[in-house]
């Protein structure tokens, strides 16, 4: 009677025992569990950290050149108008009328065609600043689209980023 009920006890005893180690096993693997999850959430935190400081900078940089879009367009409406203003057709137009009144070899012909030449120089210097200025403000309206895309995106992947923060929570 007595050797059976140590047997009993025994075996009772390795029960409880397996239960221990089970749930010891359990336990670690939990812990190895919150410990993944805890340095996922790090990661994610510091990937947001990273994207706001993209989304402040591209902020900023599109603060400074939306100032230079404006001066731009500016500097490209007086060069626009420049052209215009220029006398250049009108003293073609001069030129031909003076060939046509007295003969291209008369002197106020010779005059009108220098005054044709001058005119047509500063008409193409200043069409040229023109087109200079409209490239340059097509670059910068290019890159403020361009940021505009980047804080977009950088703004999606924080909120994706925050919902695998609230999953692994």
């Amino acid at each position: 009677l007595v050797q059976s009920q140590y047997e009993l006890l025994e075996a009772t005893m390795k029960g409880v025992s397996g239960v221990f180690h089970d749930s010891a096993q359990k336990a670690r693997k939990l812990t190895a569990e919150i410990d993944t999850a805890k340095k996922k959430v790090d990661t994610y935190e510091k990937s947001i950290d990273g994207l706001n400081s993209v989304i402040s900078k591209s902020k900023n940089e599109q603060t400074k050149l939306s100032q230079k879009i404006e001066d731009t367009s500016q500097k490209l409406e007086k060069a626009e108008s420049k052209a215009a203003k220029t006398a250049y057709k009108e003293a073609e137009s001069e030129l031909k009328r003076l060939a046509d009144a007295h003969g291209e070899e008369s002197e106020k012909a010779k005059k009108a065609a220098e005054t044709v030449e001058a005119s047509k120089k500063a008409y193409e210097k200043a069409t040229q600043t023109a087109q200079n200025y409209r490239n340059e403000l097509l670059q910068q309206q290019t890159r403020y689209e361009s940021l505009n895309q980047e804080i977009d995106g950088s703004r999606q992947k924080i909120t994706e980023y925050q919902t695998e923060i609230n999953r692994t929570k």
